[in-house]
């Protein structure tokens, strides 16, 4: 089930997504963050660039730039 979504480069576990609207400037973010089993600590966001409006007007296979912050990324300090 889980072979087609990304994981977690700590501990190996599936990454769990969210899409959410920044309440400051109304763009789209997609946050990736692991809940593995471990006490690893993984968080990527990405900050689409895109408000609602945008939408009516990309055309197929236009491109847009977005920005990657990588939040948290921390080991298991007791992997045992």
């Amino acid at each position: 089930m889980y072979d087609d979504r990304p994981t977690c480069p700590e501990c190996g576990d599936p990454l769990s997504l969210t899409m959410e609207k920044d309440e400051k400037t109304s763009e789209f973010i997609i946050d990736l963050w692991c809940e593995g089993a471990g006490e690893d600590q993984f968080h990527i966001s990405i900050d689409t660039g895109l408000i609602d409006s945008d939408l009516d007007f990309l055309d197929v296979g236009e491109k847009r730039v977005a920005e990657l912050t990588l939040v948290n990324r921390e080991k298991d300090p007791d992997p045992g």
